[in-house]
């Protein structure tokens, strides 16, 4: 029996006794038929500390204007994502293919909430016994705050070294630099914000869920 696997999971384990297949979205995998299957999802990429903030010589300029207007997309709750599921002895029917659509957990952007994975085997969902985000929620909420703190240093150091020798204009520059601090605040204000409401969520699951949720 061929299986292909869709949506947008990178790739899945499927097991069928001791026996492990990698089924990569887009390929077609063979399987055997006449045993029941079991599915779990693979372990996505991780994200580096301090990625941003070894990246100065590019992100310089752009880094002051996406502090200032707050239109940066940070990826704290991106790196949130990546979450292990378990489906067991999925029994195949009668048939030529396996088609299984496979959706990652995500944090809806414009309902403010996370959507849990899904798994659609032949048009029809299947129920995922247990899940486990692999991220630490506050970790990864500390990590978006360091990238920033981080970015607003790499910004104020070049202005403050302007401003000293600005002389008469050193108010000005002051002035941008309290901006500047102003809309990092405001910011990080927002994701803590956007924190606690995914927290609240999270624990919201945990007890109405099948499950075991990580955070």
């Amino acid at each position: 029996m061929n299986v292909t696997l869709k949506g947008n999971g990178e790739k899945i384990i499927c097991i069928q006794q001791k026996e492990q297949k990698v089924i990569y979205n887009g390929e077609n995998t063979l399987i055997d038929n006449r045993m029941p299957i079991s599915l779990s999802s693979v372990n996505t990429k991780t994200i580096e500390l301090f990625y941003c903030i070894c990246k100065f010589p590019l992100r310089l300029i752009v880094a002051i204007f996406d502090i200032i207007f707050m239109n940066y997309e940070w990826d704290w709750i991106d790196n949130f994502e990546p979450c292990i599921f378990q489906v067991d002895n999925y029994i195949c029917e009668a048939c030529e293919t396996l088609e299984i659509e496979y959706n990652k957990s995500k944090y809806d952007k414009e309902n403010r909430k996370i959507v849990l994975p899904q798994i659609i085997i032949n048009g029809k969902e299947i129920k995922i016994e247990s899940f486990l985000y692999l991220e630490n929620l506050k970790l990864c909420f500390l990590k978006c705050c360091l990238k920033m703190v981080g970015m607003l240093i790499w910004c104020l150091i070049p202005l403050i070294i302007i401003t000293i020798n600005a002389g008469k204009y050193s108010i000005y520059i002051w002035i941008i630099d309290c901006c500047i601090i102003f809309a990092l605040i405001v910011k990080i204000s927002l994701e803590y914000h956007k924190f606690c409401n995914i927290k609240r969520q999270l624990n919201l699951q945990k007890k109405n869920k099948n499950g075991f949720v990580n955070y």
